[in-house]
């Protein structure tokens, strides 16, 4: 499968390249073939794309969240950051945040339960559960945590926080009420 920035990716293999040579402990990234690294760039590509983000697509039908029509407000610079949608690719926290979940994936390819990560993790819990008069009958013991998308929903938080001011309230459940 072939990672296609825009499509299926927000980064190309060779953006990915040049990101992870400028990076300490990226040799796993260059022992690994380009088809597993494509493959990890699309499966973190989709699992970040599945994001809460803020404003809106520029078009109903890009394939992906990116680019955006949307006004964040930027912690380092202390301000509103407008994206009127005329940008090309997503910014670069994001792109940041995909090369760095790939090479978790294939530093890590049980996360998903087997091996190269484009298989859903399965946890198995018990039928039934009692504690003292309570009693929880008929759970799934083999139950799937998935996105709407299929896909697993591991994403470690050291990932999620390079791109969390443009998601939805920040990526926060938090309610903020002004009054």
């Amino acid at each position: 499968m072939t990672a296609i920035k825009g499509t299926n990716s927000y980064v190309s293999l060779e953006e990915a390249d040049a990101y992870f040579e400028t990076r300490i402990t990226s040799q796993d990234w260059f022992d690994t073939d380009c088809e597993e690294k494509e493959i990890a760039l699309i499966t973190a590509t989709s699992i970040i794309d599945n994001s809460s983000w803020a404003g809106r697509a520029v078009t109903e039908t890009q394939a992906l969240a990116w680019p955006r029509i949307a006004s964040i407000h930027d912690p380092r610079l202390g301000r509103l950051v407008n994206f009127s949608g005329s940008e090309t690719s997503a910014p670069a926290e994001v792109c940041k945040a995909t090369y760095e979940l790939a090479i978790y994936y294939i530093q890590n390819p049980t996360v998903f339960g087997e091996e190269i990560g484009l298989t859903t993790s399965t946890t198995t819990t018990p039928d039934n559960i009692r504690i003292g008069s309570i009693e929880l009958q008929g759970l799934n013991s083999n139950s799937e945590a998935k996105t709407a998308k299929g896909l697993p929903t591991v994403l470690p938080l050291r990932i999620k926080s390079m791109y969390s001011k443009y998601l939805n309230n920040g990526g926060s459940n938090t309610w903020y009420r002004a009054n």
